[in-house]
């Protein structure tokens, strides 16, 4: 395994969250691994507290934008089809940097 990340890291005094269950699971499947039973568990506990705490649910409309920190905020997607007889959805995804700026302190103003 070249590259493995905990879920939860505390760094400079604040927790980080990062959790793809697909690629976890993707990872044992290339490498011919069988998924640890107590890992599967984990897994499970954590996607039904992350479903039953979701706090935003909206379908976004045309010109709407959402933006969030990834290291804050565990967030996924709903399968998304596109409408027969309208145009396909066009997806622009945008990473941000912000140097200097402390978006946590700036956040609780």
């Amino acid at each position: 395994v070249t590259e493995s990340h905990p879920v939860y890291v505390t760094q400079k005094g604040r927790m980080r969250f990062r959790y793809m269950r697909h690629w976890i699971e993707t990872a044992h499947q290339k490498v011919h691994w069988r998924l640890p039973t107590m890992l599967r568990i984990a897994m499970d506990v954590l996607d039904d507290t992350l479903t039953e705490g979701c706090c935003f649910h909206e379908r976004l409309e045309r010109g709407d934008i959402l933006i969030c920190n990834n290291s804050c905020v565990a967030h996924g997607r709903d399968a998304f089809q596109d409408v027969p007889g309208q145009p396909s959805r066009h997806l622009v995804r945008a990473w941000m940097q912000c140097h200097g700026v402390d978006l946590y302190e700036a956040s609780k103003r």
